[in-house]
């Protein structure tokens, strides 16, 4: 059944799961309600690629809470009449219908979909922050409050070294012809100072440089860099001469651990 439960549970907990592929460990609520019916009312485009501002008026369309076939052609007569530039050809006059269709079954959605999730808050098969007004599926909520837990472990840890701006600035200047940029001064005397630190900066504010120094300063012996590539690990080691890894791989190398504890590691 379209309207079923079950279906709209299953895809807002698709949807939630998935939300990791966009950069998020939740979306809120608006949101899920939203990408939940476009998924649910979801049909195939293929007769809508090649008509002129098609995603324009899909976007202006979802914007106005429709509620008939008659009131969504109005508005696009409307749309149009605004847009007077827009080419109103055969393939636009007979994908309309279909753009309304699909506009009326999402509105008709999110009803059904808030509903459900008030279920699922109930039956805690999903979790909500009232705060962020935010929706998590429990296996990113449970993630990201154990990593919480660690980054504020870490930042309460005494470093193991512990050096003054001026002790640190005497190291770049040596280290650099006798020339100090204040700025990766400061960004060295940080990471040194603290368990977590993030240093960020486009291109050719020397990140490169500043890492060299905080590898040299703490030993490159107790280091271990990781990136999200093979290509960016590799670059890292070529730049700095540490061993670098995938955060993949290194995932994958303590799972193997794990499971296979009498097994010695490498």
């Amino acid at each position: 059944m379209p309207d079923s439960d079950y279906r709209i549970k299953a895809a807002i907990n698709y949807v939630l799961e998935n939300a990791t592929n966009e950069g998020h460990c939740y979306y809120q609520r608006s949101v899920t309600c939203v990408k939940t019916a476009e998924l649910l009312s979801s049909m195939d485009d293929e007769n809508l690629k090649d008509v002129p501002f098609i995603n324009k008026l899909k976007k202006y369309l979802s914007e106005k809470q429709i509620k008939t076939t008659s009131e969504g052609i109005d508005i696009v007569d409307e749309y149009i009449g605004e847009h007077k530039e827009v080419e109103k050809s055969q393939k636009t006059i007979d994908t309309i219908p279909q753009l309304i269709s699909q506009i009326l079954c999402r509105n008709r959605y999110i009803q059904l979909i808030n509903n459900c999730i008030d279920e699922m808050i109930n039956e805690e098969s999903i979790v909500y922050e009232e705060r962020y007004d935010a929706l998590y599926s429990p296996v990113l909520y449970k993630a990201e409050q154990e990593s919480a837990e660690i980054i504020i472990k870490k930042v309460q840890t005494k470093p193991a070294i512990e050096m003054t701006i001026q002790q640190v600035a005497d190291y770049v200047k040596e280290h650099t012809d006798g020339v100090v940029d204040d700025i990766q001064t400061a960004a060295v005397h940080m990471a040194v100072n603290s368990m977590i630190s993030v240093i960020t900066g486009g291109p050719g504010t020397g990140k490169t440089t500043t890492l060299k120094h905080i590898l040299n300063l703490i030993g490159k012996q107790n280091v271990l860099m990781l990136a999200p590539t093979g290509k960016a690990a590799q670059r890292m080691k070529e730049q700095n001469g540490c061993e670098a890894f995938t955060i993949h791989k290194l995932i994958y190398a303590l799972n193997y651990a794990e499971k296979n504890p009498d097994i010695p590691s490498h």
